[in-house]
């Protein structure tokens, strides 16, 4: 542990756990309060629609470009027949050609790329779902357990304590 942490970085940092998990449910509790108000549930549909008309939009350019890889193939094919009529030359067939066939690879880049996007997005618009039912579980949480820890935050960041006011910045980062 050493390696990770410098020593002086943690001076001053210590909670009581007691005290630690009456803040974390106490934000959590807010978070629960919060997410029920009407605003809330307005924006996280305006964000979901915002999302799937993203992928769909994504889904679309997929679509399109699969398209231009198929004209390219007919574009190949169509100039493979010119140059077996003897109405372009070996070269020209094989410069055109090779145009097309980078074209292709450009637009089967392209799509997988945009795929990956789609993936990730269809991810973000995922966990927005799950935060919800995540919510509506924990709701009338009053004792953290192991496993609402585990599936409820990522990591807590615990400030050093202010001499003056005795308070201490504590950060919470959730999984959802």
């Amino acid at each position: 542990m050493d390696d990770y942490f410098s020593k002086k970085s943690c001076v001053g940092c210590c909670i009581d756990v007691k005290k630690l998990e009456r803040i974390v449910l106490a934000e959590l509790k807010s978070i629960i309060e919060s997410h029920n108000v009407k605003d809330e549930v307005k924006s996280k549909v305006v964000f979901e629609e915002r999302i799937q008309n993203e992928i769909d939009i994504l889904n679309q350019n997929v679509e399109d470009y699969k398209k231009k890889i198929d004209e390219c193939t007919l574009a190949i094919k169509n100039l493979y027949m010119d140059k077996v009529k003897n109405i372009i030359t070996v070269d020209e067939f094989i410069a055109f050609s090779k145009e097309f066939h980078q074209d292709k690879e450009k637009y089967q880049e392209i799509i997988e790329n945009t795929e990956t996007s789609i993936d990730e997005l269809k991810l973000k618009l995922s966990s927005s779902l799950d935060k919800e039912e995540l919510l509506k579980k924990y709701q009338d949480i009053d004792h953290l357990k192991r496993i609402h820890v585990d599936s409820l935050i990522d990591y807590i960041e615990i400030g050093k304590c202010k001499p003056k006011t005795r308070k201490r910045e504590i950060n919470i980062y959730w999984n959802f």
